[in-house]
């Protein structure tokens, strides 16, 4: 059975209580050839187009999967079809997403990093910095110092092992200053690309 709530849908399924998709999670989602690759399972739907959400048609449950019909979005939104789209849920993929045990806010998640303090790790929510005006950043002059002044690089270091990001400011536009950046945390691994390339214009080299 399937019940729409606020903002997503309760689905019920034998043996398991009910279980909650938001429509964003679900849309996302959506298994079909277009907007999921058949063979390298790329997500080919992008998910930002929803600016302002998307809400289902009709939803109807025929068999062992859940059929939702999209409702159209304006123009410009959800792709050549303005977002009308119908996506087809399989019961147990649905069963297999869902994140056993109670959620529990973020401040009160324990690390599981073993080989690392409790107090050296820090989660962060949409609400842990204040406005976007003390994220975790250096500067590019620290970071980029000379050898005998690595003061810039061991703050940026505490701060990936501490946040799991870090911005560096003010860094100068081009690929060389780039290349130095990657270069002072570590060595940058080649490919087959090679051990850099730049994306200009949907060109890469």
């Amino acid at each position: 059975a399937v019940e729409e709530q606020a903002g997503g849908l309760e689905v019920s399924m034998p043996g398991e209580g009910p279980l909650f998709f938001s429509h964003t999670w679900l849309r996302d989602n959506c298994p079909c050839a277009a907007c999921l690759h058949p063979t390298t399972k790329q997500r080919l739907f992008d998910t930002y187009q929803l600016r302002d959400g998307v809400e289902p048609a009709s939803v109807r449950v025929e068999g062992d999967a859940v059929h939702v019909e999209w409702a159209p979005l304006p123009a410009g939104e959800g792709g050549p079809e303005g977002g009308a789209h119908t996506s087809v849920y399989r019961l147990e993929a649905l069963r297999g997403s869902v994140v056993r045990g109670p959620r529990v806010p973020v401040e009160e998640v324990q690390p599981h990093r073993a080989f690392v303090h409790p107090e050296q790790s820090k989660l962060w929510d949409a609400h842990s910095f204040d406005g976007g005006t003390d994220l975790p950043q250096v500067e590019y002059g620290a970071v980029c110092a000379g050898d005998e002044e690595a003061d810039g690089v061991a703050e940026w270091a505490r701060l990936l092992d501490r946040y799991g990001f870090a911005i560096v400011n003010n860094v100068p536009q081009g690929a060389e200053a780039t290349q130095k950046v990657m270069g002072r945390m570590a060595q940058p691994m080649n490919t087959f690309f090679g051990s850099f390339w730049e994306i200009v214009g949907g060109h890469a080299k």
